[in-house]
């Protein structure tokens, strides 16, 4: 789907929203209502059904597989290393990420769900969203190249999403939590992803007229009183857990969700692409990837300045906190890597290994 210039920006809004979530849901829980729980996850697939395209083939499909999982592989042994790294300087409470062989270390992050590379914990969003991508592709291809009408169309995907999302939460996520099975909880996380991945490909051509702050202010009342009533609890997706089953969570999500693209709409006109809030929302995935490490080594400055708290306390969810670390440990998981993708550091280095072996070669 083209974007026009407004409805980019829209999106990226939406974007630098919800990396400012999942950011601040790492370090803090103290909304009461838009917990970051309850919508990051499913926001992020959403987008990725806006962004999906109408006639992916077989070629594109493996490009975006091949890319993800280059990213992903590189991304786990960069953050593998330096988590190596902390293990030595002190910060013990952390595994070692890596096990012994290629087979062992594969198995391991499949067991655990990747996060035995605990500063790395965004791995497993990155393969349950890579799958959704590619399966939502091929539902969208198949019915394009089928002989039915738009309306036709449009009710199969918006069957397909409810099913998806229905036996994820319903059936798959109580399999996983009473096996342990793994394989249950990659299904629920890639079917549940999907449903929304759907939801977006559904409303990608209406979602960019939602302007309305009656219906905010409505939206703003009556979620509270539904999580009040019915004693809503936030959902973990990477661990196929949602206490209030499969209709609650989802309007829940989509609520905030909603409420969200409101906002983004309202202000899409109003901030410039060169803004802070744009390029946070063009790099949403190195943000996603490096806020747990720079927590810590915030925590490790920190500790070297106010010795009462040994590094062995620190954890990747028990970090140092006063009336203004919130402020700095947000602003510092969003915005150092924003700075280090704006410099391109992670190439430099790459570009310095590899030149470094050809060198050593000679």
């Amino acid at each position: 789907m083209q974007l026009t210039g407004d409805e980019s920006n829209s999106l990226y809004i939406v974007k630098a929203i919800g990396i400012i979530a999942v950011v601040l849901g790492h370090y803090a829980d103290f909304l009461t209502v838009y917990k970051p729980y309850y919508f990051h996850m499913p926001l992020f697939f959403f987008i990725g059904g806006i962004t999906l395209r109408d006639k992916a083939d077989s070629i594109y499909i493996m490009k975006v597989i091949k890319s993800n999982a280059i990213y992903l592989v590189t991304r786990y042994i960069i953050i593998g290393v330096i988590t190596i790294g902390l293990i030595h300087l002190g910060l013990n409470s952390f595994p070692n990420p890596f096990a012994p062989g290629l087979f062992g270390n594969i198995k391991a992050a499949y067991s655990q769900n990747m996060h035995n590379n605990q500063l790395f914990l965004v791995a497993w969003f990155l393969v349950a969203y890579t799958l959704a991508i590619a399966l939502c592709s091929v539902i969208v291809l198949i019915l394009n190249r089928s002989r039915i009408t738009t309306k036709t169309k449009k009710v199969s995907i918006f069957l397909i999403s409810i099913f998806f999302g229905f036996i994820s939460i319903s059936v798959l996520s109580h399999d996983y939590n009473a096996t342990k099975n793994q394989i249950y909880n990659i299904l629920a996380q890639v079917m549940c992803g999907s449903m929304y991945v759907l939801f977006g490909y559904l409303l990608r051509r209406v979602i960019f007229s939602v302007r309305s702050l009656s219906i905010l202010l409505f939206i703003s009342i009556l979620l509270p009183a539904i999580i009040d009533i019915f004693k809503a609890t936030p959902m973990i997706m990477s661990w196929s857990k949602y206490n209030d089953g499969f209709v609650l969570t989802t309007i829940i999500a989509c609520m905030i969700i909603y409420s969200i693209f409101i906002i983004s709409n309202v202000f899409s006109n109003a901030l410039r692409r060169e803004s802070i809030i744009i390029m946070i929302g063009k790099n949403t995935r190195p943000i996603m990837t490096w806020h747990l490490s720079i927590f810590i080594f915030l925590d490790i400055f920190i500790s070297f300045t106010k010795s009462h708290r040994p590094l062995n306390s620190y954890g990747v969810f028990d970090h140092f906190h006063n009336e203004y670390s919130m402020c700095v440990y947000v602003l510092s998981g969003v915005l150092i890597p924003l700075f280090f993708v704006h410099f391109n550091f992670i190439h430099m280095i790459m570009t310095w290994i590899r030149d470094k072996q050809t060198n050593e070669a000679n």
